[in-house]
């Protein structure tokens, strides 16, 4: 998941299936810290970017005040902050930032957010090496349900494990 500045679209709702977010933030978002929160996390509010300026400043401190917000204005998030001290290599001492949508630390703690995180990337870093060492050099990943599939598949499972590796 690349760091970047979330997309308003994601967090009003829009975009997921279930109304739970996580994803990883740039480290160097300026976020309104609104309360901190039993686990170390803290809660913000996510302003929509086409408000600015009082207007921006009176939603911020609507939240600060705990009082409901219009969603289509803004949405209140929560901020999980960390660094993984044993890490190797160029990301040593890196802080990780990660957004949810999951306001209740009961609900998931940031230590089992942070976890999750790192359990997506051991399943990305999986994948690649299904998609880049095991199938072999120039084989290709089609679905199971390809009309196109090639004769003498490979059997090895894709990314949904349906699929083969055609070559």
């Amino acid at each position: 998941m690349p760091r970047r500045t979330p997309r308003w679209e994601q967090a009003n709702g829009r975009g997921h299936r279930r109304g739970v977010l996580l994803w990883r933030v740039k480290a160097s978002l300026r976020l309104p810290p609104l309360r901190a929160l039993s686990d170390g996390s803290y809660r913000t509010v996510l302003v929509n970017p086409k408000i600015t300026g009082k207007a921006r400043d009176a939603l911020v401190a609507a939240a600060r005040a705990d009082e409901a917000l219009d969603p289509a204005k803004a949405r209140y998030a929560r901020l999980v902050e960390y660094d993984v001290p044993d890490r190797d290599g160029d990301g040593k001492h890196e802080i990780i930032a990660l957004l949810t949508t999951i306001l209740d630390p009961r609900e998931a703690t940031a230590t089992t957010l942070a976890g999750a995180y790192r359990h997506r990337w051991e399943h990305e870093i999986g994948n690649k090496q299904l998609k880049t060492y095991l199938r072999g050099p120039g084989k290709v990943l089609c679905s199971e349900a390809s009309r196109h599939r090639l004769p003498g598949d490979l059997g090895l499972p894709t990314r949904q494990g349906l699929g083969k590796v055609v070559g």
